[in-house]
């Protein structure tokens, strides 16, 4: 015990030195380990209007995949989310040439909505938000687009969080063009941080706030949360009682995050037919009773010129055969657009944007149903699809025409015959505050939603029978129930005119 150890001989002693040497450089000569990037082990799919190298875009149609050749380079979008880590797993279904909003395609069908058998799943990106909602071969999340809200809506109606984000924020490079000045790359997820995830990869080159590198060890400041809630009066009123108790249940769940005043209510139609000279012009010359119908109708025209400026050409070309019966309504109506005739509506939708960008500071945002109420049956008749597409383009039509994000939170209770959705909008390029909202609130809210629903039908006697028996009263849009549920839960907060 105490005696030292032998020192090596000189040899040994070289070769030790030399050994620790050796390893030291090797050492310094290997790279460091690689950081975890933001989207690694998780999955997702692919809406067939993305280009994929090697393949071709379907858009929904056997005739456009017919004459059109595969992809030399994959879209944008696709490549930054395989860059973060996520693993592509197949691309999904969409409704013929992304123009319809119900997902009902008449050569592949309609995907089964897992959150409402029997009901439509929404379009036009309905096979991506089938498969984020029933978890198809694992996925986490999958990209759609967003024109008109076809994110939005099948969002809604199959239970998924969903994002449009503002125009432009997100490249459309390799993505088929379907109306230019309102396509956008949006995303379902089933969880509000995956949701935020993404949007870290897609958003992160060009929103303000986001680094240029995402990766899972480069978190973003604290989260930017709104500090005021407009409540859309004139939404509600297009609205089921259960899709109007979405907003009443974030009004409750959130009153403490919000001083007194601060969540108020706001006819926003009448608010841009009093702002915007050109959309009081626009309702003079077509048979629109409301400011929000108004602006669908702009909408409808603009988006109708753009889809046949850009597609008409190869559509009379092609003459596709057995084109389903609406989208060949609405491809013969798009044809008949003069593009010289929209100066009125083109000038009405910039003052919309301004008029918009104002009430939207930065801080503020816009909260309603994103729907109506849950998705129609699949064997609704014309005239009630007519009806509700009208209903739902008044919903849709506001991020649509402004340009400005979007997300969706699922909403479920136990009355409901499937999910509902509620919808915050922000201001130009507040895409972050939506997510993070989504992100914070979103659950809080969801959780509250059942007990408002339930105390709501209580306090009007129960509400029985089929949702779609209910709803044919808003044949014509509108209805006299003032904000109905999220009316009482706005407390002394007045109407903003």
């Amino acid at each position: 015990a105490g005696r030292r150890p032998p020192r090596p001989a000189p040899a040994a002693a070289a070769k030790l030195a030399s050994t620790s040497s050796s390893s030291a450089a090797a050492s310094a000569a290997s790279p460091p380990p690689p950081q975890p990037r933001l989207l690694d082990g998780l999955r997702f799919a692919i809406k067939d209007i993305f280009d994929v190298k090697g393949r071709v875009a379907g858009f929904g149609s056997p005739a456009w995949a017919a004459t059109h050749e595969p992809a030399t380079v994959t879209a944008a979008a696709v490549s930054t989310l395989l860059t973060n880590g996520a693993s592509a797993v197949g691309m999904t279904h969409m409704d013929e040439f992304a123009y319809s909003v119900n997902g009902e395609n008449a050569h592949y069908g309609a995907p089964t909505n897992p959150a409402a058998p029997g009901r439509i799943p929404g379009g036009s990106s309905s096979g991506s938000a089938v498969a984020v909602a029933a978890a198809l071969q694992g996925v986490d999340f999958a990209l759609g687009t967003d024109s008109g809200g076809s994110v939005r809506i099948p969002a809604s109606y199959t239970g998924c969080y969903g994002f449009r984000p503002t125009h432009a924020a997100v490249t459309v490079s390799g993505v088929v063009p379907f109306a230019k000045s309102f396509d956008t790359v949006g995303w379902f997820a089933r969880d509000p941080d995956v949701l935020a995830a993404v949007g870290k990869a897609l958003l992160s080159t060009r929103v303000p706030g986001m680094s240029t590198v995402a990766s899972a060890g480069n978190a973003r400041a604290p989260a930017v949360l709104p500090t005021t809630m407009l409540v859309l009066e004139d939404a509600l009123d297009l609205c089921d009682t259960q899709a109007q108790c979405s907003v009443a249940a974030a009004c409750m769940a959130l009153a403490d995050k919000f001083p007194h005043g601060n969540i108020t209510r706001l006819n926003l139609g009448k608010h841009l037919l009093m702002a915007c000279p050109s959309l009081r012009a626009a309702q003079d010359s077509i048979d629109t009773p409301t400011g929000l119908d108004t602006l669908r109708n702009c909408f409808r025209l603009l988006m109708g010129a753009e889809v046949w400026s850009g597609m008409g050409e190869w559509y009379t070309k092609t003459e596709p055969a057995d084109v389903g019966g609406g989208t060949k309504i609405r491809m013969d109506m798009a044809s008949k657009i003069a593009p010289g005739s929209l100066g009125t509506i083109n000038n009405a939708r910039d003052e919309v944007r301004a008029a918009l960008g104002i009430l939207l500071d930065g801080s503020t945002v816009l909260v309603m149903p994103t729907t109506p109420g849950v998705a129609p049956k699949l064997d609704a008749d014309a005239a009630y699809t007519d009806a509700w597409r009208r209903r739902t383009l008044q919903l849709q039509c506001i991020a649509s025409m402004s340009g400005f994000p979007q997300v969706t939170i699922p909403m479920t209770c136990p009355e409901g015959e499937g999910p509902y959705g509620l919808s915050f909008i922000g201001g130009y390029m507040q895409d972050l505050m939506c997510l993070d909202a989504a992100q914070a609130w979103g659950p809080t809210i969801a959780k509250a939603f059942p007990a408002v629903v339930a105390a709501e039908l209580s306090r009007e006697g129960g509400a029985g029978g089929d949702t779609q028996q209910r709803e044919q009263q808003h044949t014509n849009g509108g209805s006299s129930t003032q904000g109905g549920a999220a009316g009482g839960a706005l407390g002394g907060g007045g109407p903003v005119e």
